[in-house]
């Protein structure tokens, strides 16, 4: 081997090296971000969080706000819709697309022409 071809392949040793090092670095840190271990309390912690959640009275009726919310939008949304006139759309058409509509409906095709 040549001295060039020697120190091409050491640079793409090297740079093969760093590149899968990069990728497995990455492929590790995304496993850490979403391992459900890293973000979950311990279970003494889960059991006084449940334990103050439920003696608290106030965490219903927040729940309770927001689903009155919700059916509030859900009924303006349905008034809404149901005051909306369905109105033809072709009759609003203009009149040059309502001739080109009426050519391409009235045009007769060589194929059935030649089948009658």
């Amino acid at each position: 081997m040549t001295a060039d071809l020697e120190s091409v392949l050491q640079i793409s040793v090297a740079g093969t090296a760093i590149l899968f090092s990069a990728l497995a670095g990455l492929i590790g840190l995304m496993y850490l971000l979403t391992a459900p271990w890293l973000f979950e309390p311990p279970a003494a912690e889960k059991v006084a969080s449940s334990e103050a959640t439920s003696s608290q009275a106030d965490a219903g009726q927040g729940t309770q706000a927001r689903r009155r919310h919700a059916a509030a939008l859900a009924v303006a949304v349905a008034c809404a819709s149901a005051t909306r006139s369905l109105s033809n759309p072709s009759a609003s058409d203009p009149d040059w697309r309502r001739l080109h509509h009426a050519r391409r409906l009235g045009h007769v095709s060589p194929r059935t022409r030649t089948r009658t």
